[in-house]
């Protein structure tokens, strides 16, 4: 019998998708006139390295998850080819909506 587990499945969904849509919120209050521009460009370079974060964050929380869905087998191995893509693409979203909306495309 599996044993699952609702909230540490929302728990690795907030831990793998958090700091992309941290940093997706960030950018609509950017470009809202909600938070400061001039503070944020200037630590835009830290904000990159954070977002290098979800390099080990996505696949934790992945982990997090079909460990508490009670994944096993060939699926977990399903479940990462994909997860990890669309974790990927929402990185990459995120990241070039806030450093677009800082003025800086790439």
């Amino acid at each position: 019998m599996r044993r699952t587990s609702r909230i540490g499945v929302l728990a690795g969904i907030l831990i793998a998708t958090g700091l992309p849509i941290t940093y997706w919120l960030i950018a609509l209050l950017i470009q809202a006139g909600i938070l400061p521009y001039d503070l944020l460009h200037a630590r835009l370079d830290e904000l990159g390295l954070v977002a290098l974060a979800e390099v080990v964050l996505g696949p934790l929380g992945c982990v997090v998850v079909g460990r508490s869905a009670g994944i096993y087998g060939a699926t977990w191995i399903l479940a990462f080819v994909v997860a990890l893509p669309v974790l990927a693409v929402l990185w990459f979203l995120s990241v070039v909506a806030l450093s677009g909306s800082l003025g800086n495309p790439f």
